[in-house]
């Protein structure tokens, strides 16, 4: 569980191409960084009947943003993330290109996580990411709880 990782945002690419929800979403653009994990999707795919965008592209957006920004950190295939819980806050209607920005937590919050991760072989982390447009970068607000397991095989 190294800082520094060998998996990037291209891998992330990759795995998100093969959920058929992200790839219906059309997300295109993911960028990581050791502070956080942004992905984009386009507007039209994603837009509701009256054109703004429709609440569950954008809760997936941050759900996806949270679960990709743990992914490339962890960087293990033996782990299973799996979303626990989850709230998003709409603030403002959305129509342009959906940004999601999910923050990596505090260095101690992330420190005790690794600690019960690696003693008991599971832990759990709640990430936050904002998801916007151009114009509302925070047009809302996504808190996730992920659940980490190391899967054992039979």
């Amino acid at each position: 569980m190294s800082p520094y990782h060998q998996l990037n945002a291209s891998d992330l690419g990759d795995v998100l191409a093969r959920i058929p929800l992200a790839h219906a979403m059309q997300i295109c653009d993911a960028h990581y960084t050791p502070d956080g994990l942004h992905l984009a999707a386009p507007a039209a795919p994603n837009l509701n009947h009256i054109g703004i965008a429709f609440g569950g592209a954008i809760e997936c957006l941050g759900t996806l943003a949270g679960w990709g920004l743990l992914w490339l950190t962890l960087d293990d295939p033996a782990l299973r993330l799996v979303i626990q819980h989850a709230e998003t806050s709409f603030h403002i209607p959305l129509n342009g290109e959906l940004h999601a920005v999910a923050h990596r937590p505090e260095q101690a919050t992330w420190e005790r996580f690794a600690r019960q991760l690696k003693r008991h072989g599971r832990a759990r982390l709640d990430i936050t990411a904002y998801i916007g447009d151009t114009a509302h970068p925070e047009g809302a607000s996504f808190h996730g709880r992920y659940a980490v397991a190391r899967h054992v095989s039979c």
